[in-house]
């Protein structure tokens, strides 16, 4: 196996360990031991720009990267339903199975979500549709169409509610966030065409109603209905959040506004940190996910940098007044530098609709 491929499987290494922790009876041994590998940044170092050329053509244009995010979202997947087997085989207490939510959500957060923010984008139907499966573990229904469809085409624009403005706190941004998704999901769809529209109506409340059956079940096969089904909605709630507070850093203040250029690597903040970009399957990297890698192509690949490694980011953003005294000089003085170098005109032309996958 090349050396190239094993750095990739660190997210499901991590999985395992905690499952184990779960089993010798200190899941919160998890907690320190998580926090100690990102010592391994210092070993690792960062991604140089020929590094990063040589990483997203392995990673989006050979069938071996294909294989091995397939690999690890089975993986994942098998840990978590191991997992829920493993507490259902004893009687348990709220307190120890809230707990346990709380942890399991750090890992589907960190793990489960961010592969299947990856996969959405795959070419296959199978990476679509295990994607799908990580989505409705996580209790996140509505992801799939209000990430393809609402922020990949409206990011940075005043119509994104999941783009952090500047001066907008993460407790505020979560609410209106979370709202948002839902609420477009649900209720009332970004505008787009009929057509797409229904098929995207039907592609939600197709997952909404599996995901009601994965409730269902996981309540008919408990030997505790109420505290397993507890532990599923503490998880699904800690990795929504935690999510949240990641697209929170990723998009703070860098805003498109109604210039309606295209979106550029300076609409998102990255970290090029090797070890925290294998954990979280090249998540961030941001801004070239939202760039898009095209084979062939010559990108910019170098967007603005996270002053800090990535999980001290993510424990800023809850410190509003740390946060706002660090990165809102940061924001001005690139939308500045961007003004400058790109020349932005005032209209408001959109890209035209992405292909619904899925």
């Amino acid at each position: 196996m090349p050396k190239t491929i094993l750095p990739h499987f660190i997210p499901t290494v991590l999985a395992l360990l905690f499952l184990w922790c779960v089993r010798i009876g200190h899941p919160f041994l998890f907690l320190p031991v998580l926090a100690a590998c990102n010592a391994l940044n210092l070993l690792y170092g960062e991604f140089t720009e020929t590094e990063i050329r040589r990483l997203l053509q392995f990673y989006y244009e050979t069938r071996t990267a294909r294989i091995v995010k397939m690999i690890n979202a089975v993986l994942l997947t098998g840990v978590f339903v191991a997992l829920f087997v493993f507490w259902n085989q004893a009687p348990r207490t709220v307190g120890e199975t809230l707990g346990l939510g709380f942890l399991l959500g750090v890992v589907s957060g960190c793990f489960l979500v961010t592969l299947a923010h990856e996969l959405l984008h795959g070419q296959t139907k199978a990476e679509r549709g295990m994607a799908g499966l990580l989505l409705l573990l996580t209790g996140m229904p509505y992801f799939a169409t209000d990430h393809l469809l609402g922020h990949h085409r409206y990011v940075g624009l005043p119509e994104d509610k999941t783009t952090a403005r500047l001066g907008q706190n993460f407790y505020h941004y979560f609410v209106g966030s979370l709202g948002s998704r839902w609420w477009h999901a649900y209720v009332k769809p970004y505008d787009m065409p009929p057509a797409l529209r229904k098929r995207v109506f039907r592609t939600n409340a197709g997952m909404l109603i599996l995901n009601i059956a994965l409730v269902g079940l996981l309540a008919s096969v408990a030997a505790q209905p109420a505290i397993l089904l507890a532990m599923f909605f503490m998880q699904c709630f800690i990795a929504s959040l935690l999510y949240e507070l990641i697209n929170y850093i990723q998009h703070y203040g860098l805003e498109r506004r109604t210039e309606g250029a295209p979106v550029r690597p300076d609409h998102a903040w990255n970290c090029y940190f090797k070890y925290t970009n294998y954990i979280l399957f090249l998540l961030p990297l941001h801004s070239q996910h939202h760039v898009h890698y095209r084979p062939g192509v010559e990108h910019k690949l170098m967007g603005p940098r996270m002053p800090y490694v990535y999980f001290m980011m993510v424990f800023m953003a809850l410190v509003p007044p740390w946060w706002f005294r660090k990165m809102n000089p940061l924001v001005r003085k690139v939308r500045q530098r961007s003004l400058v170098a790109n020349g932005l005109t005032h209209t408001n032309k959109l890209k035209p609709w992405p292909r619904l996958v899925g």
